[in-house]
Order: C-alpha cells, then sequence, then structure tokens
C-alpha cells in the first residue's frame, strides 16, 4: 500500500515485453472496491443491457500511458484532424459547424447577443484525441433556480461570464484518464471557474459529453414553486425563471474538482419505479 501509487510506472515495461500486444484487460467482482491502481489509466467497460456477469471490465490501451497531452484553441489546420475524431458520430455535424463557427468570429451568430464560443481541441503528440465546444452561461439565474448548484460552490464568488455551458466534450476512450486534465485546461484557458452540462433526452442531439460525465458530479435539481403569474402581475418572477425549458439533468464541473478523487461504486441497484424515479 505504501508504493501502489507508483504502479504506473510498471506499465512501459509491460508493454516492452510484449510489444505485439496494444491492450491489457482486467477483471474484478463488481462488489470489490475499485483499486486506485485502476484509476491511473483503466477504463472502465459498461456492460451491455441484460448482461448479468459477476464482474467489472477494464481495458488500458498503450497509448494511455502516455503524458504528452496538450490543450490548446483549435485553429485551421485542425479541421481534418476534428473530422477524423468525430466521424461516425451523430453529432458530428453540430461539431464541424460549431468549428466553423468559431475560426470564423470567434461565437455563435446564431444566438441572441452572439455569446463567445470556444472551441478547445486535445492533442497527444501530434494527434487530436479529444474536443471541447462550450459557450458562456447566460441563463444561470435559470440554472440556480431549478437547481442546487450551492451545494458545491459559493455563488457570489463567480462572475456571471465566469459560468460556461458545455455543449460538446468527445474524448478518444484509449485517453479517459486524461479527461480532468482537459477539462481544467479549458477552465484555464476559457478564463471560467464553474462548468455545467445538460444532459438531454436521447433524441436530443444539441450536446453530446458522454465520455466526460464520470469526471462531473449530478445537481439535485430544487423543488419548483407554480406561480399566479396573473395574480402576481408586476410582482412576477423574471420570464427566465418561470419560462420552462426542456427538461434534463445538470452536470456540474469547477476547478476544486479538478483535485478530488472520484470513488467509484460498481454495486449493482435496482430501480422500480416509473417517470423521473431513476433521476
Amino acid at each position: 500500500e505504501k508504493y501502489e501509487s507508483r504502479a504506473l510506472d510498471f506499465l512501459p515495461s509491460i508493454f516492452k515485453s510484449w510489444p505485439d500486444h496494444d491492450y491489457i484487460v482486467l477483471t474484478q467482482p463488481h462488489y470489490v472496491p475499485e483499486h486506485p491502481f485502476l484509476q491511473q489509466g483503466y477504463t472502465r467497460v459498461p456492460p451491455r443491457a441484460g448482461v448479468v456477469f459477476e464482474h467489472e471490465l477494464y481495458v488500458l490501451h498503450r497509448g494511455s500511458i502516455l503524458d504528452f497531452v496538450s490543450v490548446s484553441l483549435a485553429c485551421e489546420g485542425d479541421t481534418e484532424g476534428v473530422k477524423s475524431l468525430v466521424g461516425g458520430l451523430d453529432a458530428s455535424a453540430n461539431v464541424l459547424e460549431d468549428l466553423s463557427r468559431f475560426l470564423a468570429q470567434h461565437c455563435d451568430p446564431a444566438v441572441e447577443g452572439a455569446l463567445p464560443l470556444y472551441f478547445f481541441i486535445a492533442k497527444c503528440l501530434t494527434q487530436i484525441v479529444g474536443i471541447v465546444v462550450i459557450r458562456t452561461e447566460y441563463e444561470i439565474e435559470y440554472i440556480r433556480a431549478r437547481y442546487n448548484i450551492e451545494e458545491y460552490i459559493y455563488y457570489n464568488y463567480h462572475r456571471q461570464q465566469e459560468h460556461g455551458h458545455m455543449h460538446f466534450c468527445i474524448v478518444n476512450p484509449v485517453f479517459q484518464r486524461h479527461v480532468k486534465f482537459i477539462l481544467k485546461e479549458v477552465l484555464r484557458q476559457s478564463h471560467k471557474t464553474c462548468l455545467y452540462y445538460p444532459l438531454y433526452p436521447s433524441y436530443s442531439d444539441s450536446h453530446s459529453a458522454m465520455s466526460v460525465i464520470n469526471a462531473m458530479i449530478p445537481v439535485r435539481p430544487r423543488r419548483q414553486i407554480t406561480y399566479p403569474l396573473e395574480q402576481l402581475g408586476g410582482n412576477a418572477p423574471s420570464t427566465r425563471i418561470t419560462t420552462g425549458q426542456e427538461p434534463c439533468v445538470l452536470y456540474h464541473f469547477n476547478r476544486k474538482l479538478t483535485l478530488e478523487p472520484k470513488i467509484a461504486v460498481n454495486h449493482r441497484v435496482v430501480v422500480v419505479g416509473a417517470s423521473d424515479t431513476s433521476l
């Protein structure tokens, strides 16, 4: 236990001994706590629906032990690399459209007020292994009214322009262990302190960040007040708060979370109920 944090040092020698192998596969019972060694490079593979195998599957690629990952804003020469990364994904057209907007104007003219747009790329050596697309979150009052974000931040310590709305975060699964580093660099270079990601139903293609959800935390929704708007008249709350939007699950990330490890719980949970019970 004294030296378990250095377990990653064995991996280069393992791949050197088997130069024709690219993966290490490891399984462990789902009721066994996740060993810190698994958090240093292994990616958990979610089981298929209906599978009752008693072990969790972890996979590590030889490329994941490389530490030459850098994050920067996209430029004209990155277009082909982004196309190669997102090709075949349902959201690829939306990602490439955002890339074109960023390269042309660094903002989204399709949104009222032309919200600032940031398109970051993550590279390992010369290959693009991830992209992050964020906009400034100007609906923060709506989020604050419907989700209990004060559980994780002191709201008054953050300026409005320091809240970011993440639309896309697509990272090659091989480099999953670098997700926190990528998000930390996105916060630093965009001068944001908080990121929000709304998880919409599967039919929505305006967002895609499934590869980063494990690094974020879900935010509990608030119980809502039904306002009699006609009776309140001019005393009614702002329309930003009362106007309904598409229901979603909200995930949050901030600078403090970049340094806090998450404990993985692989126990099987059975949810009995309908509607929003499972949320």
